[in-house]
């Protein structure tokens, strides 16, 4: 059995220290085309544990070493393209315009194999063997589940996670569902946010994704990030996801730009709710 603390502190729960030279880097996101500010947009610096997540006016701020000044940074959004930029190019308190991508529209068109729903996943209710964030919401670090499609196509009705601990009243993760590409999350199969509140101290969260009409047919992971807790007066405290041991496999990252760790036979309690469709 892996106990709380043990679990804290192997999986992810590494902390920056920077020197005393450190300095601070900020600025605001908007939407290119209308110039509306972009809520709960991701800073990330490239294959580091450090991030950031935008607030209701498109501010973000982050303070790095200064020997990081040549590292790059990714500004991200769903359902918009990822700029990079330089760090030691970027001028504080500057602006940053993200373009939306061009997504196209699918036809909705279901066929229905089986008359009832499956479920794929984790369904671990421990209150022991956990995996989460110690440190608040806002980095853009994520805990995700592998989810096998077991050579059939899927299409995607619910995801369901089940809360270990949760120090606040009420706070919001972001789903994201991304294809592989060299074993690794890439692509995103979402184009816009889905937030899902999360209002327990324990206990299941569902959230009915059906109207995104995500399918699959190859192996995909599904992920969640901790982005917004609504009592910012409050010490940081935890939000934990029970998981299971001697099964599945967990994708991690620190922050939205870092690099994914990967643990196999160990993953997050989370499962989906699907429909077996028909291939085309």
């Amino acid at each position: 059995m892996i106990f709380r603390n043990l679990s804290i502190l192997i999986f992810f729960m590494t902390k920056l220290f920077l020197s005393t030279d450190d300095i601070k880097i900020e600025g605001y996101l908007f939407d290119k085309d209308n110039k509306t500010p972009l809520e709960f947009a991701n800073i990330g610096v490239i294959g580091q544990p450090i991030g950031a997540i935008t607030d209701k006016n498109g501010y973000f701020s982050l303070s790095l070493a200064q020997s990081m000044i040549s590292e790059k940074l990714c500004f991200s959004f769903l359902g918009y393209e990822s700029q990079t930029i330089v760090i030691k190019d970027f001028k504080n308190a500057s602006s940053v315009y993200l373009k939306k991508g061009i997504y196209s529209l699918k036809e909705v068109i279901i066929n229905k194999i089986r008359g009832e729903s499956l479920t794929i996943g984790s369904k671990s209710t421990s209150k022991n063997l956990v995996t989460g964030w110690s440190n608040g919401a806002g980095t853009g670090d994520e805990r995700g589940i592998l989810i096998k499609n077991k050579n059939k196509k899927y299409v995607i009705k619910k995801i369901n996670f089940h809360v270990a601990a949760n120090s606040y009243d009420s706070l919001y993760v972001r789903v994201h569902i991304r294809k592989l590409i060299n074993k690794m999350p890439a692509t995103e199969l979402l184009n816009s946010n889905v937030l899902i509140p999360v209002k327990i101290r324990s206990g299941w969260v569902s959230k009915d994704i059906s109207d995104y009409n995500i399918e699959f047919d190859e192996p995909i992971v599904i992920s969640l990030e901790w982005v917004y807790h609504f009592d910012t007066k409050k010490p940081i405290k935890e939000f934990y996801i029970s998981s299971a041991i001697l099964r599945g496999t967990l994708f991690a990252k620190r922050a939205s730009a870092d690099n994914w760790i990967v643990k196999k036979m160990f993953c997050p309690s989370i499962y989906i709710d699907v429909d077996e469709i028909e291939k085309k």
